[in-house]
């Protein structure tokens, strides 16, 4: 099935390389090294060469990456290498170049137990302790080495308290139409915890009302938000998920970090952060003006960053820009990518901001269809704290044992954010 597993710096040295069938005699890391750095376009996660398949992650400018001659699933893979990653995270805290060097033999203890011949085995981070008898040297050992640590720094670590820290976040994507109905409208979440108590605990995880399924007579009798889709990864009690009052007890929590929950909904219900105004006229023989009217529908003061992406036609030669407002907001012409680039560090939520881009074209607009064809759809990429669009969300995180386990931190961090937010005009 998995090849090869390795991974490159950013210099494209193998910090760590495992063949683990020996039929690829390729030099992979080299070939992949190169695809990243001398392409002429960026470089997909997922690709195909002289009958290689590359399946690759990028963390911080280091590259995690599978390798194999076999059809296999991309998405198993890449979920695979996120597990590996969490993995190492759980054992060394913190993932850089300098830490992966440093625990160099855990890791391949790790990768050992992790694949077998190519095949997963064990992704479970509790369930691999017995197998691993390296001592991993993580950041806070590394900083010991370099300078002494004051008395204060020394307390903090020796009272650090075993956290248990919950992630809420959800991704939209939207596509609208150029008047303004709506292709798509959905929602990815995912649950994910980071579990640093080793001993056995139970957990009761309550979520706020909502309605699971496909039930159109009962869609909203208690509650406005549905649920489409529930997968659920660890072992657990989930028969009252369709209750008035929802929720899921798992009698033994897991340590490590992992995913437990995801889910997926869709339509008018939820919520679009930004709404967008777009107006395209064209005045002379070689420029088209553009005014973009983006409105925050998210009524936080002050939140970012958000970044608005417009494609411009082949022959573009220069844009010229006008803001309403230059505080916290920038825009740039990307020549290479053909690209207007909106960035607002920061955005401060009800207001308008405006845009007004005069597009300067190299050989005029005589085939202003093909040239207003090229022009677009807008695309949006945010990040919303403290937020949910679906409206689903946990009320209550609760144990039997927080009396013997009282060192328990419960932490809960809701985000939301899109890659995909597309207007057509």
């Amino acid at each position: 099935m998995i090849s090869e597993f390795f991974v490159l710096s950013s210099r494209g040295d193998k910090i760590i390389y495992r063949n683990l069938k020996k039929e690829i005699k390729h030099n992979s890391p080299e070939i992949l090294f190169r695809k990243l750095k001398f392409s002429e376009t960026d470089c997909p996660p997922i690709f195909n060469e002289d009958g290689i398949n590359y399946v690759f992650v990028n963390l911080k400018e280091i590259y995690f990456c599978c390798t194999s001659i076999s059809n296999i699933s991309s998405s198993f893979v890449l979920e695979l290498i996120y597990r590996m990653i969490e993995i190492i995270k759980d054992y060394c805290q913190d993932i850089n170049e300098q830490i992966l060097r440093k625990n160099n033999l855990l890791i391949y203890e790790l990768v050992d137990e992790l694949i077998d011949y190519g095949l997963p085995q064990q992704t479970v981070s509790l369930q691999l302790d017995k197998f691993i008898c390296s001592t991993p040297i993580q950041k806070q050992d590394l900083q010991k080495s370099l300078k002494k640590i004051s008395k204060k720094t020394k307390e903090k670590i020796k009272n650090k308290k075993p956290t248990l820290l919950i992630t809420f976040g959800e991704t939209q994507c939207v596509e609208i139409k150029k008047d303004g109905e709506i292709i798509r409208n959905e929602v990815m979440g995912k649950i994910t915890m980071d579990n640093q108590v080793k001993e056995s605990t139970d957990l009761t995880i309550e979520f706020k009302p909502f309605l699971l399924g496909k039930d159109v007579q009962n869609k909203y009798r208690y509650t406005d938000t549905m649920i489409e889709d529930i997968l659920i990864n660890i072992p657990c009690n989930s028969n009252n998920l369709q209750k008035p009052s929802p929720y899921v007890y798992i009698p033994r929590l897991p340590f490590g970090h992992y995913t437990f929950m995801n889910y997926r909904t869709s339509g008018s219900k939820i919520i679009k952060p930004f709404l967008f105004s777009i107006n395209v006229a064209t005045f002379t023989k070689n420029k088209i003006d553009l005014v973009v009217t983006l409105k925050s529908t998210y009524l936080k003061k002050f939140f970012g960053p958000v970044t608005v992406e417009i494609p411009t036609p082949e022959d573009a030669l220069s844009v010229s820009s006008t803001l309403s407002d230059n505080v916290g907001q920038k825009v740039v012409f990307n020549s290479k990518k053909r690209k207007i680039i909106w960035n607002f560090e920061k955005l401060n939520g009800g207001r308008d901001e405006t845009l007004e881009a005069g597009i300067i074209l190299r050989s005029g607009i005589e085939n202003l269809k093909k040239v207003r064809s090229q022009l677009g759809p807008l695309s949006l990429t945010y990040n919303l704290p403290k937020f949910s669009l679906s409206g689903f969300d946990i009320s209550r995180v609760s144990s039997s044992n927080m009396k013997r386990f009282p060192n328990i931190i419960r932490n809960l961090n809701i985000f939301s954010r899109s890659n995909s937010y597309i207007v057509h005009f």
